[in-house]
């Protein structure tokens, strides 16, 4: 219900010609430029997918005042809206009015906060302003990678550093972001990575996804990975 709700109240907003640009520029060099031209209440930092790669959002005129100023090149994403930006501000209240609705709770397994860039606690997870912030705030997509590989540093913590990295969505888009991360910290990480569906590796996504379960599974043993091709395929239909 979070998700759709936010989905429908953000796409529910004026665009007012908001776009989002990727661009390779340093985060804080992007914040600085916003700053300095005046822009805070309109534009920010939407992403940081990496050292030099981030995203920004805003009024198109806004956004590429920044660029011009930083005399940087930018792909602009093909959105409806200038998400994660404070162009999404108007829909905080409804928002904040569905998250209170419902009964927040911890998670049974660990989870990496987009928002702080770590793992999130019992009390970022149960508290509303921390669902709420996900409209205008940045997704730290680089810090929050750092934090699943690292592991938990709460020396009390079960949370191991993890093996297997499995993206599942309509394209392995975040994968191709994760890796180039992970190898910036040396051939000491050693990852096996995967994609449910991978629509440029094969022409029917249904036997990729059953080509790539079952290649990670054959790489991976029980302890690591306790899953099964039941599990994995029993709701494919939907």
């Amino acid at each position: 219900r979070l998700a759709t709700e936010r989905g429908r109240l953000m796409q529910a907003l004026p665009a007012r010609d908001g776009v989002m640009v990727a661009t390779r520029s340093a985060a804080d060099s992007v914040e600085r430029t916003i700053e300095r031209l005046g822009l805070e209440a309109s534009t920010s930092v939407a992403a940081i997918n990496g050292p030099f790669n981030v995203v920004v959002a805003g009024p198109r005129g806004d956004v590429d005042a920044v660029l011009q100023d930083l005399d940087a090149a930018g792909r602009e994403l093909p959105v409806s809206h200038a998400f994660h930006s404070p162009l999404m501000a108007p829909a905080s209240e409804d928002y904040r009015a569905v998250v209170e609705s419902i009964s927040l709770c911890s998670s049974s397994i660990a989870l990496v906060s987009t928002i702080t860039g770590r793992f999130a606690t019992e009390a970022d997870l149960t508290c509303t302003e921390h669902w709420v912030r996900q409209l205008c705030s940045p997704v730290l997509f680089m810090p929050a990678v750092g934090a699943l590989l690292d592991g938990d540093a709460d020396p009390e913590s079960a949370v191991p550093k993890i093996s297997v990295v499995l993206e599942l969505g309509p394209s392995p888009t975040l994968t191709k972001m994760a890796r180039p991360l992970a190898l910036r910290r040396g051939p000491s990480v050693e990852l096996t990575w995967a994609a449910s569906i991978d629509r440029s590796s094969a022409d029917s996504e249904s036997v990729f996804l059953s080509k790539t379960a079952t290649e990670v599974l054959a790489q991976t043993s029980v302890s690591e990975l306790s899953a099964s091709l039941d599990s994995i395929f029993k709701q494919r239909k939907r």
